[in-house]
């Protein structure tokens, strides 16, 4: 069920923009479980300073968002279920900000429908 609301959500990003032949690549969502974002305590940056975001946007021709997210060199989570582990992930959402090791996909995640 958590794949086929991904494919939902990038499917709608993506309807003005689809044309035959185009790929997407399936990237996970970090979802599964309450998590704590561990590993270096990463830095608040601003969307706009990040030049992937804004040429992602440019591409996709959507406004850079406002705002900031919290920008880690690696983020790992700790899940608490279905079982205990940590697990390195490109994206996290967890108080009430965005936490991303990939920003594109952080970008790509905060602009879905499915986002907090």
């Amino acid at each position: 069920m958590d794949a086929a609301l991904r494919y939902r959500a990038v499917f709608a990003l993506l309807e003005e923009r689809w044309h035959p032949g185009i790929r997407v690549l399936e990237v996970g969502s970090g979802s599964g479980g309450a998590a704590d974002p561990g590993g270096p305590a990463g830095r608040e940056v601003a969307w706009a300073a990040l030049p992937e975001v804004v040429a992602a946007c440019a591409v996709l021709r959507v406004p850079v968002p406002d705002g900031s997210l919290w920008l880690h060199e690696r983020l790992t989570v700790e899940l608490s279920r279905p079982e205990v582990r940590r697990l390195d992930v490109p994206v996290w959402w967890q108080d009430n900000r965005w936490h991303a090791s990939d920003p594109v996909r952080a970008l790509l995640a905060a602009r879905s429908e499915l986002s907090p």
